[in-house]
C-alpha cells in the first residue's frame, strides 16, 4: 500500500461542493464522455446525496482527489433497489432490502489503481455503516470481485440482468453487520 494516501469523509451538506471533482473521476475511471460526466453531476449525483443515509469519502494523495465510494439507504422508489428487489425476493434474499445501504459507486483514477486505495476507500465505507451493505457489479470483472470478497462480501445472485442492459451479466454481493458492531 502506498504511503500519502488520505482518506477524507465528506459530510453529506458538503457533498455537493464535492460534485464535480466526483464527476470527474467516476468518468475518468470508467471512460466515459463528457455527457455523461454532465449527466451524473446535474442529476444521478445530486440525487443520491439526498437520500438517507449517504455516505461519501474521498481519497487523495498530496491533498489531490484520485478515488472516491459513496452509498445510501436503500429504499422503494430507487432505481436499483426497485430493480433488484424481486430477483432477491424470489430467492428468498428479500430480508437484504430491509435495513441495508446501498454501495453506489466506487472509482479511482485509472493512473492510481493497484495501489490499495479502492480498499482503503472500502475499509473506510463499511466502518462507517450499521447496516448490511449490498452492491452489484459486472460480472465479467474478476479483480473486482476478489476485491469485495476480501472485505466480506458473498455472491447473492450470479447472473443478474437489468432488464434494460440484458446482456450485461452482474453479480449481487451483500455483506452483513459483523456481529461486534450490532445495534
Amino acid at each position: 500500500m502506498e504511503s500519502g494516501i488520505t482518506i477524507h469523509h465528506i459530510e453529506p451538506f458538503r457533498a455537493l461542493d464535492a460534485a464535480g471533482i466526483v464527476a470527474g473521476i467516476w468518468c475518468q475511471a470508467h471512460d466515459l464522455t463528457e455527457a455523461d460526466a454532465q449527466m451524473f453531476l446535474s442529476g444521478t449525483f445530486p440525487k443520491h446525496v439526498r437520500w438517507p443515509q449517504f455516505s461519501l469519502y474521498m481519497a487523495a494523495i498530496e491533498g489531490n482527489p484520485v478515488g472516491f465510494i459513496y452509498g445510501y439507504r436503500s429504499a422503494p422508489g430507487q432505481w436499483w433497489h426497485d430493480q433488484v428487489a424481486p430477483v432477491l425476493r424470489s430467492a428468498d434474499l428479500g430480508w437484504w432490502l430491509e435495513s441495508s445501504v446501498e454501495l453506489a459507486e466506487i472509482a479511482v483514477l485509472p493512473q492510481f489503481r493497484n495501489r490499495g486505495i479502492g480498499s482503503m476507500l472500502i475499509d473506510a465505507f463499511l466502518a462507517d455503516q450499521g447496516n448490511s451493505v449490498l452492491l452489484a457489479m459486472e460480472a465479467a470483472d474478476e479483480s473486482t470481485h476478489r476485491l469485495y470478497r476480501a472485505h466480506g462480501f458473498t455472491d447473492l445472485i450470479t447472473n443478474y440482468r437489468y432488464p434494460d442492459w440484458p446482456d450485461d451479466p452482474m453479480i449481487i454481493m451483500g455483506r452483513e453487520i459483523p456481529e461486534d458492531i450490532h445495534l
